[in-house]
């Protein structure tokens, strides 16, 4: 069951007393809520409905606003409750009688746009040699803002517009919002394929406007070595964070207890947003993504970072390479510790 708030109206009076000191607010609230009913086993939509919500403050408090608002979301709710269609649904499954045609969510559409066992294929020949130093402002161009309900970040790897991502930044969506660097673009992609395992997915620009230039990233098979310079690229926490740059080495080369896949440790500071987002090398090649943090009991760990190896993502994704040279590849990563495994890693932002 999710909500859309559509409408709020919030009148306070703000009162003061004789020397003008804020003494809080009194007033009223309205909020209105689409709510949509979601049936996992279908994949589709199969009830909405709006309900109001009224609110009143008489006795002055300094959380006012904050108060009013709460009271006509809770009526708006109290009244999704009284709603028969909606009980008879979630709590009798008793369809409603106009269930299939009435309520179609084209996001939620099956029809797709491209085959999602489509060839790709990568040239690794255009790997860069040159220090990213003075070009970072470019790079940032090929890194994307992902949105559905929340948001994670994403990087070009085509000109075609493919964009690699993580699985859980996707969920279950078959399209997805990209928001492009600067927030010049706001476009469409959809969902080609991912695996949960590795936690990747690609996605697909359904169309591109007019004079829109896309800079796939340059890719870097090679394992990263420990104490290596690294960096990160992505929207940490909030959008308005879009094409933020974090530095920082490779700490490790580790095993994923549970998945037995092998994953870059790091330190280069990342949050949620990051998620999806490009790691690259100091010559701007990529060669891993943003995944997850090391937690324990109190929460993440800050400079315990995870990242998927930039191979081991197309490996799952199904993406062929083409070069013109053999593949360098390095040691094989080690088995992490018996104390490592006391943290627990699995926990994707």
């Amino acid at each position: 069951i999710g909500g859309r708030i559509t409408d709020v109206k919030i009148d306070v009076c703000r009162k003061t007393n004789f020397w003008r000191v804020g003494q809080g607010e009194t007033g009223e609230g309205f909020v209105e809520v689409e709510w949509s009913v979601f049936d996992l086993l279908t994949r589709r939509t199969v009830y909405k409905a709006t309900t109001k919500g009224y609110g009143t403050l008489k006795h002055s408090n300094y959380e006012g606003i904050e108060l009013l608002f709460e009271d006509a979301l809770g009526a708006a709710i109290h009244n999704l409750g009284s709603d028969m269609p909606f009980n008879d649904l979630v709590f009798n499954g008793i369809a409603p009688d106009k269930m299939p045609k009435s309520i179609n969510d084209p996001h939620e559409s099956p029809n797709r746009l491209f085959d999602p066992n489509e060839k790709i294929t990568l040239n690794l020949d255009n790997a860069s040699h040159a220090p990213a130093a003075g070009r970072w402002e470019d790079i940032k161009d090929s890194v994307v803002i992902i949105q559905k309900a929340g948001h994670g970040s994403g990087f070009f790897i085509t000109d075609q517009g493919h964009i690699l991502t993580n699985a859980h930044v996707v969920g279950d969506a078959d399209r997805m919002r990209i928001v492009t660097s600067g927030k010049k673009e706001k476009l469409v992609a959809e969902v080609l394929r991912l695996d949960r395992k590795r936690d990747v997915a690609l996605l697909k620009l359904e169309d591109t406007p007019p004079g829109f230039n896309i800079k796939p990233l340059p890719l870097r098979l090679s394992q990263t070595q420990v104490g290596e310079d690294i960096f990160v690229i992505g929207a940490p926490s909030y959008t308005r964070l879009q094409d933020t740059l974090t530095k920082g080495i490779v700490s490790a080369q580790r095993i994923m207890p549970h998945t037995r896949l092998p994953i870059i440790q790091a330190d280069a500071e990342v949050h949620g947003g990051n998620s999806g987002g490009p790691l690259l090398d100091a010559n701007g090649n990529v060669v891993g993504i943003t995944v997850s943090k090391y937690t324990d009991a109190d929460g993440p760990l800050s400079g315990l970072n995870n990242f998927i190896p930039i191979e081991s993502a197309l490996e799952a994704l199904d993406i062929n390479l083409s070069s013109g040279n053999a593949k360098a590849r390095g040691a094989p990563v080690t088995l992490e510790s018996a104390e490592d495994r006391d943290w627990r890693e699995n926990a994707p932002f």
